[in-house]
């Protein structure tokens, strides 16, 4: 486990081997001279971490660190993360699939946000209004019981 601290926001735990964290700083990629600095912590021996065995000891740092990428990105007041499509196949025919779409959305702003969600996959294109309140966090969901167009007849399978 790793724990952040910015010097913007001081960041709870987060209980996972490999921390990550996207966390909205609105003016930090907005200028060319912003920074962005990031304490981190080693895990206690009862925080989840990489373990090892005798004969591969466990490194001086106890896995403090940086292990992937950072970037800085910048968005509008809405930011689509986390797309996903799950097909379930007609087993054992192959004939039909039926693929259900999500997507996170989230309003930073301060304001209510209404807009329209829109999807397209090859040629089957699919929408859907939605209203954001200030701060919300939204799970999309793109059914295929209501959006037939998402019900394939023949999928391609690999």
């Amino acid at each position: 486990m790793v724990k952040f601290e910015t010097a913007f926001i001081l960041k709870e735990k987060i209980y996972e081997a490999i921390g990550r964290i996207k966390e909205r700083y609105p003016r930090v990629a907005s200028h060319s001279k912003d920074a962005l600095a990031i304490k981190v912590y080693p895990p206690s021996s009862k925080e989840l971490t990489f373990t090892y065995v005798d004969w591969n000891p466990s490194p001086p740092d106890n896995n403090t660190g940086i292990w992937n990428k950072v970037f800085i990105k910048s968005s509008g007041p809405v930011t689509l993360r986390c797309p996903h499509v799950i097909s379930k196949l007609k087993i054992p025919s192959s004939d039909r699939a039926a693929l259900t779409v999500t997507a996170e959305l989230t309003n930073s702003s301060s304001s209510l946000i209404q807009g329209t969600l829109k999807g397209k996959i090859e040629s089957i294109q699919f929408y859907q209004d939605v209203s954001l309140s200030p701060g919300e966090r939204k799970m999309v969901t793109f059914d295929p019981a209501l959006y037939t167009q998402l019900n394939i007849s023949n999928p391609r399978v690999w």
